[in-house]
C-alpha cells in the first residue's frame, strides 16, 4: 500500500505521490491538501507557496511548481510577466537611428549619450548644398615656405608651370595630404604628388628625387587613362596637361567621394538656358567643367578680360531648333540662282541668347585663354593679342538670382539710382584673387613655359622658369598683360570667402 508524505518535497512536483523506494508515478489527478498539510506549510517553508488545487474533483493537469525566493530567479522566469524582458539585457526605451556616416574626412565622429540612456550617432556638420566637401585653405607650418624651382631634363616646362601652380594651392596640398595615408607613393599618382608636396615644403634635398619619380609613375600608366604624351622630347600643351592631372586624382581611387572633393575644388557648374521666339519653350541644361575655356576673339580681339567673361556667360546662339515646336531660330533662305548672290554667306540675325549661370562655384577656378585656333594642321596660329586683367575677379553678375532679386530687376527703371546701388549690395558676392599665371612663349608646335606665383606668406608674385626663381618680386603691370614673347595662358584663381 502506498503512504503519502506529511510534507511536500520541494525537489519533485508536488502533488505528485512519492514511493519509499524513490519511483514516482504520474499521478491520474491532484491528491486533496489536509488541515495537517497546510498547517505544516504554515511554516518557514511557506515560501515554496505551493497552490491549492480547485475543489472541482474533475482531473487537471499537474500544477508547474514556483522556485524558492531564496533561488531569487530573475524576471524572466515569472510566468506571469511574460512582456517584460530580463534587467540585464533591457534595451532603450527608443529604437537607435541607423548611422549615417560623416561627408568629411578623418575619423567617425564618436556617438553621443542620448537622453533616453542610449547611444544616437553624431551629428553631421551642415555643409550646405554647394559645399560638399569641407576645404581646408589654411598653410601647414614648414621648414622653407620659400618658392623653388624644378628641373627640367628636356621639353618639360609644359609640366613643371602647371606644377608649381597645383604645389602653391594649400587647397589641393591638405587634400593630397589627407588622402595619401594609405597610398604606395611609387604606384599612385596621389601619394607621388604628395610627396613630391612634403619635398618641396619641407625637405628640399629630397624635391628632385621625387619629381622623377613622378615622371616615371606618368610614363608608366598605359591607356586609357594614361598621359599620352610620353616622350620627354616632345612638347604638349600645358592646360591639357594640368586638366590630365587633376582628373587623375579624383578617379585614381575609384571611389565616389574623392571625384566628389576634386569636384569641389576645380569644377565649374553651370546652367544654360535659351527661349524659343516662337513657342516660348524654355531649353534648359545643366554642365560642369574643368574651369573655363574662355575664347578672345569675339567680340573682338584686344579686349578686357571681363568683357570676354560676359560673352561667355551670354552666347548668341545661330541656326538653333526648339525641341517643342521643331521650328529654326532664323532659318536660312533657299539658295539664289543669282551666283553673286550665293557666294555672299548667311548670317543668322535673330538674338537668340543662351545665359550661362554659375550653379557651384569652385574653390580653386582656372580659366584658360584661348590663344590657339584652327585646326592642329598648318592652319593653326597662336593669337599673341594682349588680354589685360585684374588681381581680383569678380564673378557675382554670373550668379542664379532669386525671385526677390528678379522682381527687382524688372522695376529697374522706375527706381531710383541710389536704391539700385541698394539692391546690389544684398546680391550675394562671388569673388576670387589671382594665385597663379602660367605663360607661354612661341607656338603651338614648339616654346616655353614659365608660372608666376602668389608666394605662400604674403602678396608678392615670383617669376618662375624650370629650376630658376626670380629674385625680384614681378610687378602687377608684368603679371597681368604680356611680357615681351610671353603671353598669359592659364590663370588661377582661389575663391574670396
Amino acid at each position: 500500500m502506498v503512504q503519502l508524505r506529511s510534507g511536500t518535497d520541494t525537489t519533485k512536483a508536488p502533488g505528485a505521490p512519492t514511493l519509499r523506494s524513490g519511483r514516482t508515478r504520474a499521478p491520474d489527478r491532484p491528491a486533496p491538501l489536509s488541515k495537517k498539510t497546510v498547517e505544516h506549510d504554515n511554516s518557514k517553508k511557506r515560501k515554496a507557496s505551493v497552490r491549492k488545487p480547485a475543489p472541482s474533483r474533475k482531473p487537471k493537469p499537474p500544477v508547474k511548481p514556483k522556485q524558492s525566493v531564496k533561488s531569487k530567479p530573475s524576471v524572466k522566469s515569472k510566468p506571469s510577466v511574460k512582456s517584460k524582458p530580463s534587467v540585464k539585457s533591457k534595451p532603450s526605451e527608443k529604437p537607435l537611428p541607423p548611422h549615417e556616416p560623416s561627408t568629411t574626412d578623418g575619423p567617425t565622429p564618436l556617438a553621443k549619450p542620448s537622453s533616453s540612456g542610449g547611444l544616437s550617432p553624431a551629428k553631421k556638420p551642415a555643409l550646405g548644398p554647394k559645399s560638399p566637401y569641407r576645404v581646408n585653405k589654411n598653410w601647414k607650418v614648414t621648414q622653407n615656405s620659400r618658392s623653388k624651382g624644378l628641373n627640367n631634363p628636356g621639353n618639360l616646362c609644359y609640366r613643371r608651370s602647371p606644377l608649381q601652380t597645383l604645389l602653391h594651392l594649400p587647397e589641393l596640398v591638405n587634400w593630397l595630404d589627407a588622402q595619401s595615408a594609405t597610398l604606395d607613393a611609387d604606384n599612385h599618382i596621389v601619394a607621388s604628388l604628395d610627396a613630391l608636396a612634403k619635398a618641396y615644403w619641407d625637405k628640399p634635398s629630397m624635391k628632385a628625387q621625387r619629381l622623377n619619380a613622378l615622371d616615371r609613375l606618368i610614363h608608366r600608366i598605359g591607356p586609357p587613362n594614361g598621359w599620352p604624351h610620353i616622350n620627354p622630347r616632345i612638347q604638349a600643351d600645358a592646360h591639357e596637361f594640368m586638366q590630365w592631372l587633376v582628373e587623375m586624382l579624383g578617379k585614381e581611387k575609384g571611389d565616389a567621394r574623392s571625384d566628389s572633393q576634386i569636384d569641389a575644388i576645380f569644377r565649374i557648374h553651370h546652367q544654360r538656358v535659351w527661349v524659343c521666339k516662337h513657342c516660348s519653350h524654355p531649353h534648359v541644361s545643366q554642365g560642369e567643367e574643368f574651369g573655363i575655356q574662355l575664347g578672345i576673339q569675339q567680340p573682338s580681339r584686344g579686349l578686357h578680360m571681363n568683357e570676354y567673361l560676359s560673352t561667355y556667360h551670354n552666347e548668341t546662339l545661330s541656326q538653333i531648333s526648339c525641341d517643342s515646336c521643331k521650328k529654326t531660330c532664323c532659318p536660312a533662305p533657299e539658295q539664289s540662282k543669282n551666283a553673286k548672290t550665293a557666294r555672299k554667306p548667311w548670317v543668322c540675325k535673330c538674338d537668340t541668347r543662351r545665359t550661362w549661370t554659375i550653379t557651384q562655384s569652385p574653390e580653386v577656378l582656372v580659366i584658360q585663354l584661348g590663344r590657339f585656333h584652327g585646326g592642329l594642321g598648318s592652319g593653326t596660329s597662336k593669337i599673341k593679342t594682349n588680354v589685360p586683367f585684374d588681381l581680383n575677379l569678380d564673378l557675382t553678375p554670373f550668379l542664379p538670382r532669386s525671385e526677390g532679386e528678379q522682381k527687382k530687376s524688372k522695376g529697374k527703371q522706375k527706381k531710383s539710382k541710389g536704391k539700385q546701388k541698394k539692391s546690389k549690395g544684398e546680391q550675394k558676392k562671388l569673388t576670387y584673387r589671382l594665385s597663379s599665371v602660367v605663360k607661354h612663349s612661341g607656338t603651338l608646335h614648339s616654346g616655353h613655359y614659365t608660372a608666376t606665383v602668389r608666394e605662400r606668406d604674403g602678396d608678392d608674385f615670383y617669376r618662375i622658369s624650370d629650376d630658376a626663381v626670380g629674385t625680384k618680386p614681378a610687378t602687377e603691370e608684368e603679371i597681368t598683360n604680356n611680357t615681351g614673347a610671353f603671353t598669359p595662358y592659364i590663370l588661377t584663381f582661389v575663391k574670396v570667402e
